[in-house]
């Protein structure tokens, strides 16, 4: 399965801007990117979204049915419960996008994963820093390499971008 989703609103776009500059003769081209303190709050929004578009075509109906009671509970009673599924029971693995320590921690904390779960990208994290999207690759990497997976595991690939974009892929082993 492959995901994707685009937030575009107004408090998005300078979520993060690049930036390119002609330097002197001896230093040639210069590129950054401004990162704006938004981007934990607008990333867990389009992490959001692109889970709930996700979910109801890899996680178990036992984890649906408490989606949806959870659902009922709330209009029954004009109260805000809403259930985060857990994802543990239909992925085996998960290659978060390791763009700091931060979102990292904050995706741990709302997905309800172990720090085991988040062993391979916080190893990619250190081994080599914010490679930027190409993180869960590295990250796919180290699974294979290090972890026990057998026939039929499924990983989770989610990734973030400028614009703003969250894109997340599922994998399964097939031998």
């Amino acid at each position: 399965w492959l995901v994707r989703c685009m937030i575009v609103t107004k408090s998005v776009h300078p979520c993060i801007l690049l930036f390119a500059e002609i330097g002197s003769i001896h230093c040639g081209f210069w590129a950054y990117a401004y990162v704006s303190q938004d981007i934990v709050k607008v990333a867990g929004d389009a992490m959001k979204r692109n889970l709930t578009q996700l979910g109801p075509l890899v996680l178990p109906l036992s984890e649906q049915i408490k989606v949806v009671y959870g659902l009922v509970l709330s209009r029954l009673y004009h109260q805000r419960v809403t259930y985060v599924p857990s994802f543990k029971t239909a992925f085996d693995f998960f290659c978060i996008h390791a763009g700091g320590r931060a979102v990292l921690d904050g995706i741990e904390k709302n997905l309800r994963l172990s720090p085991e779960d988040l062993q391979p990208s916080r190893a990619v994290l250190h081994a080599k820093g914010n490679t930027s999207s190409s993180s869960i690759w590295y990250e796919l990497d180290h699974i294979e390499r290090n972890m026990p997976i057998r026939r039929g595991h499924q990983i989770l690939q989610l990734a973030f971008g400028s614009g703003f974009k969250c894109n997340s892929a599922v994998w399964t082993r097939l031998r």
